[in-house]
């Protein structure tokens, strides 16, 4: 369940799971279950500066990685401590850049190593995502603060010290953090998916490329919602069995709160869309990929004064020709 950015990481390695939460003074956190979700043991603090001033460490991502290790990485706003990328800009943002921040455990959450620091300029509050490689390796993607108040997204691999690679050129100027991260995916080839959110005025909206080599993106984004101005959103994409790609994101065909669902086949160029019924209100949406073909869908909606979660599966329809969107997709609905 998420509210805001913040928003709790489940993953999943041959039956064992592992659960990354947000703690009462923003400290990263993580539960192990080792069967499949039955019982979870108690959180361990994954951030190593707790006897330090307290500060934020945030908006976090989590994946598993290699054989059994466990890769998390988070905003971080302590002090002190060189990044392999050092913050790039410090324009007329009212808000300070973050830290993204990494640990990563060998044995499943049995041991943490150090806390690492990656990249600066991040902006402070726009999730960070992270992803597994084919070869086993992290794939992060975050919203990154570039001179002149620029706020495009860009992905690097963890433990790379190469520069991060936009993943497309938006040019966005926004004069603070919009709140709204990317998601990214990688595919059987090894490449990356990546969705997100613009405001740049006159092309606004939820756009998703797919890179043309591991990290390689010089293709044209595809737009599932477009916009002359469009207040921001908060994508999640999987990749389904047959290789295209399925996105939701918490914005209606009106640019209301409500979700909609996107799909694009292996070398299409344009969205099947549909705006989801029954979710008026709902945010934050996130997919997982089912073996089956299908895709789960969760997201958080208001109940009266409380939030919950609610879920339901998606059935992406074969046939390339599907004459319209609504006819692309068949959701299951949520209990009551």
């Amino acid at each position: 369940m998420r509210e805001d950015e913040h928003d709790v990481r489940v993953k999943t390695s041959t039956g064992n799971l592992t659960k990354l939460t947000v703690g009462s003074v923003g400290l990263a956190s993580r539960s192990p279950s080792l069967d499949g979700g039955v019982s979870w043991t108690g959180p361990v603090t994954l951030n190593d500066d707790t006897f330090a001033a307290p500060v934020s460490h945030t908006f976090q991502g989590v994946t598993w990685t290699g054989d059994s290790t466990l890769t998390a990485a988070w905003l971080d706003e302590r002090a002190g401590g060189m990044t392999t990328h050092e913050h790039a800009s410090r324009d007329s943002s009212a808000e300070s850049d973050a830290t993204i921040y990494a640990a990563s455990s060998p044995d499943f959450g049995k041991r943490w190593e150090p806390n690492r620091p990656l990249w600066g300029a991040a902006c402070p509050c726009c999730r960070v995502v992270l992803a597994r490689g084919r070869d086993g390796s992290a794939l992060a993607a975050w919203r990154r603060h570039f001179p002149q108040d620029i706020r495009d997204v860009v992905v690097g691999r963890v433990g790379d010290p190469s520069e991060p690679v936009r993943v497309h050129q938006d040019g966005w100027e926004f004069k603070g953090c919009p709140h709204s991260g990317p998601a990214v995916a990688v595919d059987d080839s090894g490449w990356a998916r990546v969705a997100w959110y613009t405001g740049r005025a006159g092309r606004a909206g939820v756009y998703l490329v797919r890179a043309t080599g591991a990290t390689t993106f010089d293709s044209a984004p595809v737009a599932l919602m477009r916009r002359q101005r469009l207040q921001p959103a908060h994508p999640a994409i999987a990749v389904l069995r047959d290789g295209s790609t399925i996105a939701a994101w918490d914005l209606d065909a009106r640019g209301r709160r409500g979700l909609s669902l996107g799909v694009v086949g292996v070398g299409e160029s344009r969205a099947r869309t549909v705006a989801m019924p029954g979710t008026a209100g709902a945010s934050y949406p996130q997919l997982a990929a089912l073996r089956d073909g299908s895709a789960a869908l969760a997201w958080t909606e208001m109940a009266g004064e409380r939030f919950r979660l609610r879920v339901a599966r998606v059935v992406v329809a074969t046939s390339p020709r599907a004459p319209a969107a609504s006819s692309a997709f068949a959701a299951s609905p949520p209990p009551p």
